[in-house]
Parts: C-alpha cells; structure tokens; sequence
C-alpha cells in the first residue's frame, strides 16, 4: 500500500508541477520584420534570453523589455507583456541619434526641395522650423510655420510627410495642421503621433 501511495503522490507532484508550469508561463514568438539584429529579453533588468534570428521562448507571465544590442539601433515598440501564448513583431530602427547624424544640411535641403517643388504655394507664407527622419531613415516629417504674423498672434504650423522607396522621397498624402490616420492611412501611426508632436 505504501508504495502505491508513493505512485500517486509523485504522479500528483508532477502533474501538479506541470499544471502550474503551463499556468504561469507561456511560450512567446518573436518574429523581425525587416532585417535581424541581436535582440536581449529583459525582465526587471535581467536577461531572461537573447536572439539574432526569429526565435521562441518560454516566458512567464509579466512585462518584459526588448533591447537591441547594436549601437545606433533601438526596439520600435520595447515594452512588451506576456499572458497568453503570443507572437511579437520585433521591429529594429535606428536610434534617435543615428538619425539625427543621418539628417544632415544636404540631406535636408534635398528633401526640402522634394517638398517645395510640390507645394510651392506655401514657399511664400511658410518656412520650415523642425525635421525630422523615422524609423530606418525612410520617414521624413516637416513642419512649417507661418512667417509675417503680428505679434501676438499664433502661427498656424503646417505638417507634412515623405517616404523613402526604392531609394525616392515621395510626398505622402497632403499637408495638414493635424496628421491623422484617416487621412495618412499608410504612415505608421507613431509616425504620425510623434510629427504632430514636433
């Protein structure tokens, strides 16, 4: 009798381990969508995996962090938490100060002309006051303000975007005081939030 007891008590122990170990960790995907680099899994600073091609783990439940291990690269969207079983989109860019070093004086006169040439009606009434470049350098924001408005009043500030593809800006949508989803639905949405903010 007694070693039946220790049959069950051991079947018990290991489908309890097994029942917990399911419960509380969960078997996530990471997937890159444009080209790999070395990725670090963090959990309250502490590394929990690291990979360079798309790969899975078994992580439990709990917020997680993304670094890219390259300098000049960032985690699009670092901050990630696990609950279910899920697949996670790990989009590698460059870090803010690559592309400000990327958005050089030629640099931006170039694009500058891309954009003057498509709405030379505003040359006259606008000058540009911020730039920026998204991304992988492939995003570009302008924003113009109003020149020659009397002092106290506010200068109505102008956004546009452009896109590189296949290695040519184009101008995307039209120029708007406020870029919005419905109206850029091809711009990544932190794009647009972030030009907004500019």
């Amino acid at each position: 009798m007694n070693r039946w007891l220790a049959i069950f008590l051991v079947v018990g122990v290991l489908t309890g381990g097994c029942w917990w170990f399911f419960a509380n960790y969960k078997r996530v995907e990471f997937e890159f969508t444009k080209d790999a680099r070395e990725v670090v899994i963090l959990r309250n600073e502490v590394e929990v995996g690291r990979f360079t091609e798309n790969a899975s783990f078994w992580l439990r439940r709990g917020e997680f962090e993304m670094r890219a291990e390259l300098e000049n690269y960032t985690i699009l969207a670092p901050i990630f938490i696990v609950e279910e079983w899920t697949t996670i989109d790990v989009d590698v860019i460059f870090s803010d100060t690559r592309l400000a070093e990327l958005l050089t004086d030629e640099t931006s006169e170039r694009l500058e002309a891309v954009f003057w040439r498509n709405y030379s009606e505003l040359v006259r009434d606008f000058e540009v006051v911020e730039r920026r470049l998204f991304l992988r350098g492939d995003w570009y924001g302008i924003v113009l303000e109003e020149s020659g408005v009397e002092r106290g009043n506010e200068p109505v500030r102008v956004r546009g975007i452009m896109q590189r593809v296949s290695g040519e800006w184009s101008i995307v949508g039209e120029p708007e005081v406020l870029l919005t989803a419905a109206t850029h639905p091809e711009v990544p949405r932190d794009i647009l939030r972030k030009i907004n903010r500019l």
